[in-house]
Parts: structure tokens; C-alpha cells; sequence
């Protein structure tokens, strides 16, 4: 394995890593540290965020079938609720995850029609 291989599957799976605790930053974050276009567009912005999460999943890990994908990014999608619930004093929003999961299909949908696996 060449050393930019090594290279290009670590840091894309890094990047993935640094997307994801990122999310986690402004999901368990007071409203106002939310930047100011995402306060008035709360689902687009779920939506968004999990259709890129899951195009880094699947950079990261190109051998993931779509099942595991859209398992792995629903699951987080819940457990950010859930815990936001939980521990962040902010509510369960059943329309955040929906808008969350409908990202990671859109995605999943986009991947099948392009042919791409």
C-alpha cells in the first residue's frame, strides 16, 4: 500500500471525524451559538448536514453498502436527539431526525440513480 493511499484513506476518514464533531459541537450548543442562517432554516440545515455526513461516510469507507450507511446515520440522527433530550436542556425534535434521515436517504437515492456504489 503506497504511502498516498495510506494517506488518502486516513485523512478522508479523519475529515469524516472532524464533520462529525463538528455537528456534535452545534448540536449540543445553545440556539445562539448556531450561525445566524441556520436558526431560520433548522431542517434544511439537518438535511444538508446528514447528506454531506453521509457522502463523507461513504468517501471514508467506500466499501459500506447503502444499508449500513443509512443504518449508521439514522442511528446517529436519533442519538443526537435523544441525547439533546437528555442532557443539552433543548427538546426532542421528531422533525429534526426526520429531516436528518431524509437527508441520508436523499443521498442514498442520489448514489443509486448516478450507478455509483
Amino acid at each position: 500500500m503506497s504511502r498516498f493511499h495510506v494517506f488518502r484513506v486516513y485523512g478522508n476518514r479523519f475529515v469524516f471525524l472532524v464533520l462529525v464533531v463538528v455537528t456534535l459541537f452545534f448540536s449540543f450548543s445553545p440556539g445562539s451559538v448556531s450561525p445566524a442562517f441556520v436558526v431560520n432554516n433548522d431542517k434544511l440545515a439537518h438535511f444538508v448536514v446528514f447528506f454531506g455526513l453521509t457522502f463523507w461516510l461513504k468517501f471514508s469507507f467506500p466499501g459500506f453498502l447503502a444499508r449500513k450507511l443509512f443504518f449508521i446515520m439514522v442511528l446517529l440522527a436519533a442519538s443526537i436527539e435523544v441525547f439533546q433530550y437528555l442532557f443539552a436542556n433543548r427538546e426532542f425534535s421528531f422533525f429534526d431526525f426526520g429531516a436528518g434521515g431524509l437527508g441520508v436517504f436523499v443521498y442514498l437515492v442520489v448514489l443509486r440513480i448516478c450507478g455509483w456504489r
